[in-house]
């Protein structure tokens, strides 16, 4: 049987922080937003973002619907366009997606393996997303947190509460709030850290 991933607390602890100040980048912590207009945001600014939509036949619905590329200092969104448009009207799997993409290229994923893929899956109540490996599980956590920031501590915040301001997904928003109220996980993120002289030369 195969076993489950996990992050370690260390490593959660670690992205948890990177994604709140990648997000403090973009917007404060109260507000919300969808990851298609980020994504928008990010390609205004010059010829280094691009987003290229691609059309999917039906029987491909399970295949994954987005991905993101860096080659030679561009980086591109590649996107089902039923997905993005979806995104652009508030769905909050599509959004949790396009975050997810966002997740790998700020954990610099990118920079350790050329492709990475997700699972897309049928259940009960529509597709989701089976992280695959530890890259796509710490990109699951990323997005969560990208799309959440600190509200994910608040525990006046229920998980469906919280996914339906932040335009993601309530199974995933639920995973991440379990562990980031856990007294380990809060513990490491309130410990202090040694500080070190900077070095100029």
């Amino acid at each position: 049987m195969k076993q489950d991933l996990t992050l370690t607390t260390k490593r959660a602890v670690t992205i948890f922080e990177e994604m709140v100040s990648c997000r403090r980048n973009y917007c404060a912590d109260d507000e919300f937003f969808k990851m298609s207009d980020v994504w928008e945001y990010l390609c205004d600014g010059g010829n280094e973002w691009k987003i290229k939509s691609f059309h999917q036949l039906p029987d491909q619905a399970l295949r994954p619907k987005a991905a993101v590329t860096e080659f030679d200092h561009i980086v591109r969104l590649i996107v089902e366009s039923g997905l993005w448009s979806r995104a652009q009207q508030g769905d909050k799997l599509s959004n949790f997606v396009l975050a997810h993409e966002a997740g790998h290229l700020q954990l610099r994923h990118n920079s350790r393996t050329a492709v990475r893929h997700f699972m897309m899956v049928a259940g009960e109540k529509g597709n989701s997303v089976i992280p695959q490996d530890y890259f796509e599980l710490e990109a699951n956590f990323a997005a969560v947190v990208f799309q959440s920031g600190v509200a994910l501590l608040d525990v006046s915040l229920s998980s469906n509460e919280l996914a339906r301001r932040a335009f993601s997904d309530v199974a995933q928003v639920k995973k991440v709030q379990a562990m980031v109220r856990t007294e380990v996980f809060m513990r490491e993120l309130n410990r202090p850290r040694p500080s070190y002289p900077r070095a100029v030369l």
